[in-house]
């Protein structure tokens, strides 16, 4: 079962086999991507009538290589799939933690934070330590884009 989480056309297709532990590094062009994730239930103070909200941050890492300044970088949207296989969890419409740079110049690196929107709660039915992984969609200028893997991390709870 797939949960579209905002108003979404589809979700980041699965790789071609799941990840393994390693980070997986793509190269665009002169920039570098590699992206990590956390997931958590949250069980406290009180949980909804929808159930506690599945929540993520993913981390995404961009070097600059190259010889010009990469604009306008973000990450759009995340499909979390579960550990070792290509069943997803859900896709998820992301939103940045924070201010800091969108756009890295030559021999620079960023490093940039996002979420889940949390307007609707989504609350799936995990066991605490159920391993997952996302793909995430990246984009920059120009229409440019990369989807990146993150390795396996286990689900975490909050009491």
């Amino acid at each position: 079962m797939v949960v579209y989480i905002g108003v979404l056309s589809a979700d980041v297709p699965p790789p071609t086999i799941p990840p393994t532990s390693a980070v997986e590094c793509i190269q665009v062009g002169g920039l570098r991507f590699n992206a990590s994730a956390y997931y958590w239930q949250d069980f406290m103070p009180s949980v909804p009538p929808e159930g506690p909200p599945f929540a993520v941050v993913i981390w995404v890492t961009v070097t600059n290589n190259g010889t010009s300044t990469a604009y306008d970088l973000t990450a759009i949207k995340a499909t979390v799939y579960f550990a070792g296989t290509l069943n997803p969890l859900g896709t998820f419409r992301l939103t940045r933690i924070g201010t800091g740079a969108n756009s890295t110049s030559p021999g620079d690196t960023i490093v940039m934070e996002f979420t889940n929107e949390r307007g609707v709660v989504f609350s799936p039915d995990l066991e605490e330590g159920t391993g997952l992984y996302a793909r995430v969609l990246v984009t920059w200028a120009d229409s440019q884009q990369v989807i990146l893997t993150t390795p396996p991390s286990p689900v975490h709870f909050t009491y």
